[in-house]
C-alpha cells in the first residue's frame, strides 16, 4: 500500500469521518487510525460533523460519511473532494481495514488498497456488500 509523500508539516492524508455532529464516529476513527498505522500509513482522521466539514473544507483531503449521514452526500461532494459513505456493516463493527480499503480506493494514484488482506475481485474488500452481490439477499427461490 502507498501515499503520497507528505508535504510541508501535513500528513500525507487527512479524513474527514462524519457524522451528525462528530460524536458518534469515535470507534471507527480509533479503528481506521490503527489500520493506517498497521500499513504504515500517515494519516490523520478527525471525527467531525457535517457543518465543520462545509465550514473547512480545505482542512481534509477526503470525506467518509457515517451511514446516518448519507443524505448530505450530494451537498458534500460539492466540495470537490474523494467521498464515500461508508456501508452501514462496517461502521456499526468498527472495521477500520474495511473503512480503510474503501478510503484508499477513493483517492487518485499512487493511492492504493491493501491487496494482502483479501480483497475481492474488483478491488472491493472482501465481506463488503458490494462483493456479495450488492447486499441484496435472495430468497431460495430466486436461485432456482
Amino acid at each position: 500500500m502507498s501515499v503520497p509523500a507528505p508535504q510541508g508539516n501535513h500528513p500525507a492524508l487527512r479524513v474527514a469521518l462524519v457524522c451528525s455532529f462528530g460524536m458518534s464516529t469515535s470507534l471507527l476513527q480509533e479503528s481506521l487510525e490503527r489500520a493506517a498505522r498497521a500499513h504504515s500509513l500517515d494519516m490523520v482522521v478527525e471525527a467531525v460533523g457535517t457543518a465543520e466539514v462545509r465550514q473547512h473544507p480545505e482542512s481534509y483531503d477526503a470525506i467518509l460519511l457515517g451511514p446516518q449521514v448519507r443524505y448530505a452526500r450530494q451537498s458534500l461532494a460539492r466540495l470537490g473532494k474523494p467521498l464515500a459513505v461508508i456501508d452501514p456493516f462496517v461502521y456499526a463493527t468498527a472495521n477500520g481495514e474495511a473503512a480503510l480499503r474503501m478510503l484508499l480506493a477513493l483517492m487518485p494514484a499512487p493511492v492504493s488498497a491493501p491487496s494482502e488482506h483479501g480483497n475481492a475481485p474488483g478491488g472491493r474488500p472482501s465481506g463488503t456488500p458490494s462483493s456479495r452481490g450488492g447486499g441484496q439477499r435472495r430468497s431460495p427461490r430466486a436461485t432456482e
